[in-house]
């Protein structure tokens, strides 16, 4: 399944960008060639750079996000309801 992120920037292309998750939990991004570039931790991405949990993906000129993945506890550590 996929999911799309759209965000409202002129300096962001249509299709910017994708995320891939592969084996082992790995995160890859991959610039699609977009006019501006992408960034991860300040360098630009020419080819499908694998992403670790807390990197700054940078898409165009001003867009900053942070990859942090969500690691959710199991049911077994939730507090019991009264």
């Amino acid at each position: 399944s996929g999911a799309d992120i759209q965000l409202q920037e002129d300096s962001i292309s249509s299709s910017h960008a994708v995320l891939w998750l592969g084996e082992n939990d790995t995160v890859t991004l991959v610039d699609r060639d977009s006019s501006n570039g992408t960034f991860v931790d300040g360098q630009q991405v020419f080819q499908p750079t694998e992403i670790q949990d807390g990197a700054l993906i940078r898409c165009g000129e001003i867009t900053t996000l942070q990859w942090v993945r969500f690691h959710p506890k199991p049911l077994s550590s939730l507090p019991s309801l009264p």
